[in-house]
């Protein structure tokens, strides 16, 4: 659907003058990446807002789109799966934090973020079969998911050393930091079984 979608807006495009032939191809895959960031973005809103936590998907999100996009890892093969994987580990966290008590979503949010900063330091970033990474993107991802990875590590000392680990906001920030960690050795995993 998203693919049929962006066709028909880039073949409009390049009929009505808008955009060159040549062009339409380009302009295709980008319309396709935006549509599908958009419902994934969606989806997720649409999660916050029926769990009654409208504004939760900030720190979600403020954690796990860095760590992504400069980490890597697996990309779908289809955009309608990525985006039900993502609304379901989104909706997971989003169930599963309140149900664990402080002391325990403190632990959590700490051990993910040392664990994370491990597997940055052994893995990241970590190309996707159908998104490769030419030498300098990979220096200049490596460098900064180091350094995302240890400004989580060194937030999540702090929020704890504070008492703040166990507030909602805080709890998700991990959260979007453990979901592309899942990411990052889901590509691993991936290629390691070829």
């Amino acid at each position: 659907m998203i693919e049929s979608v962006s066709v028909s807006i880039s073949e409009a495009w390049a009929e009505s003058g808008v955009i060159s032939g040549d062009e339409a191809e380009s302009y295709r895959y980008g319309l396709e990446l935006l549509i599908s960031t958009a419902l994934n973005l969606l989806a997720i809103v649409c999660i916050s807002i029926v769990l009654g936590h409208p504004l939760i998907f900030i720190p979600y999100l403020a954690a796990f789109i860095p760590m992504r996009l400069f980490a890597g890892g697996y990309h779908a093969g289809r955009h309608w799966i990525c985006i039900l994987f993502n609304a379901f580990v989104y909706f997971a966290a989003l169930f599963t934090m309140p149900l664990l008590s402080d002391y325990v979503s403190a632990v959590f949010c700490v051990a993910v973020s040392v664990t994370a900063l491990v597997l940055v330091l052994l893995y990241a970033p970590v190309e996707a079969k159908n998104k490769p990474l030419y030498d300098s993107e990979r220096v200049r991802s490596r460098r900064v998911s180091l350094a995302l990875a240890a400004a989580l590590l060194a937030a999540s000392l702090v929020l704890c050393s504070t008492g703040a680990l166990p507030l909602p906001f805080c709890r998700m920030l991990f959260c979007g930091e453990a979901a592309a960690m899942v990411l990052l050795v889901m590509e691993k995993v991936s290629r390691a079984m070829g």
